[in-house]
C-alpha cells in the first residue's frame, strides 16, 4: 500500500483513512478506517502457434505405426501487474517453467496382442533466473542484477519422456509396463 511510501500518491491512497503528514490520527469509533474492494487492473498478452500432427499407416499386415507430434512456439507473454503503470510489463516467456519452445514426438508400435512405444520431449532454453528481467533488459529497462548467475540461460532439453510395453490380457483390459527416466540437466559451464 502506499502509506510506506515517502510520497504517497499511489492508486490506493483514497482507499484509507492514514495521515500521510505523519501526526497522529484518532479514528473514528464508527466508520471505515480501509475500504477494502477488488481492483481490476491486470492484462495479460500471449499469442503462439500450437502444431500436432498425426500419421498413422500399417508397416505389415499384423503391424501398426502410429505417430504424434505436439509443438508450442510462444510468440509473446507478457503480464501487467503494476497498478500504478499499467504499461509495465513482466515477461514471462522463455523464464524458469516457461520455454519459448517445447514438444513431444510419440511413436506406437502395434503388434495385436503387443504393443510398444516411445516417448521423445523436447524443452527450449530457458532463463536461470525466474524472472526474465533479471538478467535481460526489457520494455528498454535494464537489467535488476545482471551478474545474479554466471550464466544466463538453461541449455535446451531433449529426454526420453517414456518407453513403454503393454498387452491385452482379456477383453477390453490391459497391462502396461513402462518407465520414466528422470534427467537433470545444468548448464555446462557451471
Amino acid at each position: 500500500m502506499c502509506a510506506d511510501q515517502s510520497q504517497p500518491n499511489g492508486t490506493f491512497l483514497g482507499q484509507s483513512n492514514v495521515n500521510h503528514a505523519g501526526s497522529t490520527v484518532t479514528l473514528a469509533t464508527t466508520g471505515n478506517s480501509f475500504v477494502q474492494q477488488p481492483f481490476n487492473f491486470a492484462k495479460t498478452e500471449t499469442s503462439g502457434i500450437d502444431f500436432d500432427v498425426s500419421y498413422r499407416t500399417s508397416v505389415s499386415p499384423s503391424v501398426d505405426l502410429s505417430l504424434r507430434a505436439v509443438a508450442s512456439y510462444v510468440i509473446k507473454r507478457n503480464n501487467f501487474t503494476n497498478i500504478n503503470d499499467p504499461t509495465f510489463s513482466n515477461r514471462q516467456k522463455s523464464e524458469l517453467g516457461d520455454p519459448t519452445w517445447r514438444g513431444r514426438l510419440s511413436m506406437t508400435l502395434d503388434f495385436g496382442r503387443w504393443d510398444f512405444g516411445y516417448q521423445l520431449q523436447y524443452i527450449g532454453r530457458q532463463t536461470i533466473a525466474t524472472e526474465y528481467e533479471t538478467q535481460l533488459s526489457h520494455q528498454g529497462r535494464a537489467p535488476t542484477n545482471p551478474d545474479a548467475f554466471p550464466v544466463i540461460w538453461f541449455p535446451e532439453v531433449f529426454t526420453t519422456a517414456s518407453v513403454w510395453v503393454s498387452t491385452w490380457t482379456s477383453g477390453s483390459t490391459s497391462m502396461r509396463a513402462w518407465t520414466t527416466p528422470s534427467i537433470a540437466c545444468r548448464p555446462t559451464t557451471w
